[in-house]
């Protein structure tokens, strides 16, 4: 793998705090001094996770029976939709960046990228769609490629292992696994769709070498990891929550759903020393994506080793979720870092996304370790 080496790195870490008032105490941490933390009302957060609650809502329906008419079509409320975009963004900057504005700034004109991780004890927190943040005079941060842009539970960082910045395929063939679940008792369905998305791209040079596990079982979950050694980990099915915990809905010899920890993903992941990426995705038919439930097992992911882990609700048969994949696998092929491929792909499908009234883009969030930058 290669290294790609970051200039400026900084965490915005914002804490719950204790006591009553249940603020955050929000502080900006660089490769030099802490920068002076600010707190952050319980209101004020409240009157921000309304409007991004109104931004999920865009979500609730799929466009157009994810048709391809949906992609032609512009949308009625396209203009709606782009100015409660632009609202969560600049809400989001406000709360919780405008205090650290000179240093992000300062950051932006360095040799990019910028590495920008947000760390929180909080799930929610790192649910939120990041993607959107809006800094003065600047693209939404989703859509910057001189910013990485990342999240990490607290304590999910390595004093060894992958850089800062993320790393990059070397020259030859890229092999990804792609692994679908669908057990009994949920509407689900397996992603049987794998070849019309994804073959076509194995002629291509360098080459993508795919090798797909369908109604996958624990059992054929971890040969497939010791027989592949895979550079990137496509995994779909029920994504489980219980408490601040994510699982993932294996099947059983039965057909029937085994469920297993973030935490037992990870001790077999941990094992592949090629893995650049695990991309953890699905979504039940007919319901909004379960940004919560993936979002808990992308951190418990990355909370117990895993370098980098994103979290994407949704289904390759989407067409808006399939040319993003498919923009990403192109992009790591040809040799780009794994932050510059995410944004690259958010950025193929972004347009299609505002005609169809269906933001897609930013459902995926990058979730990965990182060096501990303060002593």
């Amino acid at each position: 793998m290669q290294p790609i080496l970051a200039e400026t790195a900084l965490e915005l870490t914002i804490l719950r705090t204790q006591g009553r008032e249940r603020a955050f105490l929000v502080t900006l941490v660089g490769n030099g001094p802490s920068r002076a933390g600010h707190l952050v009302s319980a209101p004020s957060w409240q009157a921000v996770h309304l409007l991004v609650d109104g931004f999920r809502q865009l979500f609730k329906a799929v466009p157009a029976g994810a048709g391809e008419d949906a992609l032609s079509t512009p949308s009625r409320s396209g203009r709606v939709q782009s100015l409660l975009l632009h609202s969560v963004g600049v809400e989001l900057f406000h709360l919780w960046l405008a205090p650290f504005w000179s240093a992000i700034e300062a950051g932006l004109r360095g040799r990019p990228p910028l590495v920008l991780t947000v760390v929180s004890d909080v799930p929610e927190i790192l649910n939120l769609p990041w993607e959107l943040l809006h800094c003065p005079d600047g693209p939404l941060l989703g859509l910057d490629e001189r910013v990485a842009l990342r999240r990490r539970p607290v304590g999910g960082w390595s004093d060894g292992g992958s850089d800062a910045a993320g790393e990059s395929l070397d020259p030859g063939c890229l092999r990804v696994l792609l692994l679908s679940s669908a057990p009994g008792g949920f509407q689900g369905e397996a992603e049987n769709s794998f070849a019309r998305f994804l073959l076509p791209a194995a002629e291509e040079q360098p080459p993508i070498a795919f090798s797909v596990v369908q109604r996958a079982t624990r059992a054929e979950w971890h040969r497939s990891l010791e027989r592949v050694r895979p550079h990137l980990v496509y995994l779909t099915g029920p994504a489980l929550i219980s408490g601040e915990r994510g699982f993932f809905g294996f099947e059983d010899e039965q057909g029937q759903a085994d469920p297993r920890s973030a935490d037992e993903l990870a001790e077999a992941l941990c094992a592949d020393g090629d893995l650049l990426l695990v991309v953890v995705a699905g979504r039940e038919r007919g319901r909004p994506p379960p940004v919560a439930a993936v979002g808990a097992l992308c951190q418990g992911l990355v909370g117990h080793g895993v370098a980098r882990a994103l979290a994407w609700p949704g289904l390759l048969t989407d067409p808006l979720s399939g040319a993003f994949f498919q923009a990403l696998l192109h992009t790591m092929r040809m040799g780009a870092t794994i932050d510059q491929a995410i944004c690259r792909a958010r950025c193929a499908v972004q347009p299609d996304c505002e005609r169809a009234g269906y933001p897609a883009w930013v459902l995926s969030a990058l979730y990965a370790r990182s060096h501990r930058i303060f002593p």
